[in-house]
């Protein structure tokens, strides 16, 4: 038996290997970035924001691969900026922490930042928000997230959606704010299912082995 989970775990990394996606780097799937700053949402650890998407249909799921966010100049002297990623409760606001994301803990230049995660899986057609504070009150500073108040620049690919946004003044309390949306792009790369010939291989190789051992016992 223990031969037979061998042969099977082997296959299944071999067809694991073979089925994955060529595009490792992500793709864009959805992106509201604006021809221009349309202006700024303050934040700070007294004041967090949270930018709601949905993810497409792909049976397989997605690894989300990095999120840009478009920030305009800090005011004051923020410090410590943090993006994670949240599950959304039955109430549509950020539930469960998933996993904070890399990237730069001080956008206080006005630009694009990219946050990278290390493999965050995403289940397909689900809610989800990017959710951005810092470690710093906006009484002594605050970062800038732009907002995008026309949808001027708006893409989707693959029935992704960019959805509504919330705040909140702890991070568990959440209310909508009246704001079309923050300025960002998500890249992720959709996760096949294992292609037909692949579990048709796998099935054979264990039948095969089953039928070796039980000829091996009739000949006992």
């Amino acid at each position: 038996m223990k031969k037979a989970i061998h042969i099977a775990a082997v296959l299944l990394i071999v067809a694991l290997l073979i089925d994955q996606p060529a595009h490792a780097q992500g793709t864009l799937y959805v992106s509201n970035f604006g021809p221009g700053i349309d202006g700024g949402y303050a934040l700070g650890n007294n004041l967090w924001l949270a930018q709601g998407f949905e993810t497409g249909p792909d049976a397989g799921g997605y690894v989300l691969n990095s999120v840009q966010l478009d920030m305009a100049s800090a005011t004051g002297n923020p410090s410590g900026f943090t993006l994670s990623i949240y599950s959304a409760g039955l109430n549509g606001s950020p539930s469960a922490d998933l996993g904070i994301l890399s990237g730069s803990a001080n956008p206080s230049s006005s630009g694009v930042y990219t946050y990278t995660t290390s493999g965050l899986m995403l289940a397909p057609s689900t809610d989800y928000f990017i959710v951005a504070t810092s470690a710093t009150p906006t009484t002594q500073g605050y970062y800038m997230w732009v907002e995008d108040l026309f949808g001027a620049g708006y893409s989707s690919v693959d029935e992704w959606l960019i959805l509504s946004v919330a705040g909140s003044s702890n991070g568990s309390a959440w209310t909508g704010l009246r704001a079309w949306g923050f300025e960002t792009a998500i890249y992720a790369t959709d996760v096949p299912e294992p292609s037909t010939w692949i579990l048709c291989l796998l099935g054979s190789g264990l039948a095969f082995y089953f039928h070796k051992h039980k000829q091996r016992l009739t000949e006992v």
